[in-house]
């Protein structure tokens, strides 16, 4: 095998090996921003839904206020 040649099958084999790299980093950083996107997504989700119990329990709380003290009639004099 002459010197060129094993210079192009060295180089070719390296730049295989390169870009299968470059595909599995790529693939790594795909599984990564999916898995980030599942969890911020389940925050929100958390977030959201802790709201939603907050804002109920507010609501239910002047429920029962307003049960308790019926409004004022304001009669004018």
């Amino acid at each position: 095998m002459s010197h060129v040649t094993q210079w192009d099958t060295a180089g070719l084999l390296k730049k295989c090996l390169e870009e299968r790299d470059v595909e599995a980093t790529s693939q790594g950083l795909d599984r990564l921003a999916q898995a980030e996107a599942r969890t911020t997504a389940l925050e929100v989700l958390k977030t959201v839904h802790g709201l939603v119990q907050d804002t109920d329990a507010i609501t239910d709380g002047k429920k029962m206020r307003s049960a308790c003290h019926p409004p004022v009639e304001h009669h004018p004099p």
